[in-house]
């Protein structure tokens, strides 16, 4: 190694950087805080968790919540990141025709 602009020799350093932690991108209905309270708990130094912005409370409007905050936020398959939509299982013929349309924009 020679000298930088400087004038001195530059360190031999680990060059390897820090490996990126899995993301975990959540969508939960409204602002359920319930479910996001739960889910912060799985935060760790090899995971991270990241809830979808905004309120939706249909299955159509909270994923295309979720892609938004995933392209934002640099989702990358092969670096393990998943996501996912957290619904309440009720009982809503509604809710299952919303889930057919979400399902669609994946």
């Amino acid at each position: 190694m020679g000298l930088n602009k400087h004038g001195y020799t530059p360190k031999k350093r680990n060059s390897n950087s820090r490996k990126r932690k899995k993301i975990i991108f959540i969508a939960t209905e409204g602002k359920n805080k319930t479910e996001k309270l739960y889910f912060k708990k799985f935060n760790s130094d090899k995971v991270q968790i990241i809830f979808s912005k905004g309120g939706a409370t249909d299955p159509v409007n909270m994923v295309s919540e979720l892609l938004s905050e995933c392209k934002e936020r640099g989702f990358d398959s092969k670096a393990g990141d998943v996501a996912y939509c957290v619904l309440d299982s009720d009982f809503d013929a509604n809710k299952n025709n919303q889930l057919a349309l979400a399902e669609k924009k994946l």
